[in-house]
């Protein structure tokens, strides 16, 4: 028998029988499905079933008007407190559920990662064995010659444009790789590149960050973090066939982010861990590859290219006009130059004597910039930097 048809401790049989008849003819107790012959026979009562129906109705207007009664009786200062303790419950009742859902989202997320990084680790273990990346580069660490900054970023890997204005997907982005790789090579030696300095400035999948991008997304979010992982590391192998040394600086970017609420999200909340890690082992084995851990969080590197000092940053937590101040005052030094994605459209400014470059993006024009009629080129930015003008050559390497 369901335990609310029992009787309660203190209670007595007629109080029993009130509660039970009130409650069959209110229905007000849920889930609880009996008819009134079921009643009698539970109560013991020496009754009918219609009889105790009958009588359950008059005990229902009889238990209406005694607690209308007492209501009646209560002052309005009494139940206007009343009524304060009640909203002051419900308040208290929404704040645990809030507090519910962002503690059972957190856990969602963390076990999302966890899986993450078990299917990433299995892949990398396959591809270590399907196209192991060693190579037997004889290199000199005294750099004789110039430096090169090589700004790679707004990748999207996994996302699918299609409009008259461009055509993007997995594919195209494998071929603009290809391109922007040759080329880097190719005007790396025409200025006798010793070093080049390879900075992914963030962005690098598409991510989930918006639920517009799930519909434009040609890969899953796993797929997108291996995809991206393993290009950027066949793209740095394949660099390092012919450049005598690189060094490589990983940041966060937005789309990176493993919330999908900015609000909600923590600055560990981004899945550039995961890139780090996976990039990390695949070209552990390239002799003349250095990996450079950022110099103070994961949104911001700086490097010092031939005695000339750079920060960089993906940008979209900045306000470009003033990035010179903001990092300066920031990072409490004076920088020559800041470097940032984010915008997509290649540009280089003047802000007092610290030179501002901004990269494209490998995409090209996307819905978004289709919608505000932003047409811009695909396109990587490579600096060229020695001692005494510090960046005297830039590339804008279009890829389309």
């Amino acid at each position: 028998m369901n335990d609310i048809l029992r009787k309660r401790d203190n209670e007595t049989d007629f109080e029993w029988k009130v509660r039970l008849g009130v409650n069959k003819v209110k229905r007000e107790v849920p889930y609880v499905d009996y008819d009134w012959q079921e009643l009698v026979n539970i109560l013991n009562l020496e009754c009918s079933s219609d009889h105790f129906r009958k009588l359950s109705y008059a005990y229902t207007e009889y238990t209406d008007y005694m607690n209308q009664k007492k209501i009646d009786n209560v002052s309005q200062e009494t139940l206007d407190e009343i009524n304060e303790k009640l909203l002051e419950i419900k308040k208290e009742k929404v704040k645990l559920q809030d507090e519910r859902n962002l503690v059972n989202n957190k856990i969602r997320q963390m076990a999302r990662k966890e899986s993450l990084m078990d299917y990433i680790k299995d892949e990398i273990h396959k591809l270590s064995l399907e196209k192991p990346m060693i190579n037997k580069f004889t290199h000199n660490y005294n750099s004789s010659g110039n430096d090169a900054v090589l700004i790679a970023s707004d990748w999207h890997v996994g996302l699918e444009v299609e409009n008259y204005l461009n055509k993007y997907n997995l594919d195209i982005c494998k071929e603009r790789l290809n391109k922007l790789c040759e080329r880097s090579i190719r005007y790396c030696k025409l200025n006798n590149v010793d070093v080049l300095h390879c900075c992914f400035l963030g962005d690098l999948l598409s991510g989930e960050i918006h639920n517009i991008l799930r519909l434009q997304n040609q890969l899953s979010l796993s797929e997108q973090l291996v995809v991206a992982s393993e290009l950027v590391s066949e793209f740095i192998y394949n660099l390092s066939k012919d450049i005598k040394y690189i060094t490589v600086h990983l940041i966060d970017g937005n789309h990176d982010r493993s919330i999908q609420l900015k609000n909600e999200a923590l600055d560990r909340d981004t899945y550039l861990g995961v890139i780090r890690e996976f990039v990390k082992l695949r070209i552990k084995n390239l002799s003349n590859v250095a990996f450079v851990d950022n110099t103070h969080d994961d949104e911001i590197t700086t490097m010092n290219v031939k005695g000339h000092k750079f920060a960089a940053m993906h940008g979209h937590n900045i306000n470009r006009s003033k990035v010179s101040y903001q990092m300066n005052n920031m990072l409490d030094s004076m920088f020559d130059y800041v470097l940032l994605g984010h915008f997509h459209q290649a540009a280089e400014e003047m802000q007092y004597k610290c030179q501002v470059i901004t990269n494209g993006s490998l995409v090209g024009s996307d819905m978004y910039s289709k919608k505000l009629k932003l047409h811009t080129y695909p396109m990587q930015k490579l600096l060229m930097v020695n001692e005494e003008d510090g960046v005297y050559c830039s590339y804008n390497i279009r890829v389309d």
